[in-house]
């Protein structure tokens, strides 16, 4: 059966990940500070190679941007954001290993620390198959 992006986003989106206090199944329309961290999707993609001399298709492929965003940015000092950053990296690599082992469909992911005028935030490229 072939990965859909619903799937994918669903999946990731039921991982535990220390330190997460909310999720989200969609992008906030806003977000309040004492829910800081939360967890949402962003930015899914899907592709697959074009089907040549049959009916065989590679394999689906779907990319989800899972965006943690860790505390206002004006709150703490850097120091204390960029370590609390820190952290939820820790926890998101770790929760992505587990779920990678127990429902084999991610194949990589990226990890990034992001800042904006309003909030630190980690955002991490999660790519699969199936």
């Amino acid at each position: 059966m072939a990965l859909t992006v619903a799937t994918f986003a669903a999946n990731l989106l039921a991982m535990s990940v220390t330190g997460i206090t909310r999720t989200y199944s969609n992008p906030p329309q806003q977000l309040n500070a004492v829910d800081l961290p939360v967890l949402y999707p962003r930015v899914p993609e899907s592709s697959n190679g074009a089907i040549t001399f049959g009916s065989q298709a590679g394999l689906d492929t779907v990319r989800i941007e899972l965006v943690a965003v860790v505390q206002p940015y004006f709150v703490d000092t850097n120091a204390a954001n960029f370590t609390t950053a820190k952290t939820v990296i820790d926890n998101l690599v770790a929760a992505l290993k587990a779920e990678a082992i127990a429902n084999n469909q991610i194949d990589s992911w990226e990890i990034r620390n992001e800042t904006t005028e309003e909030y630190w935030a980690v955002v991490a490229t999660v790519e699969g198959s199936g």
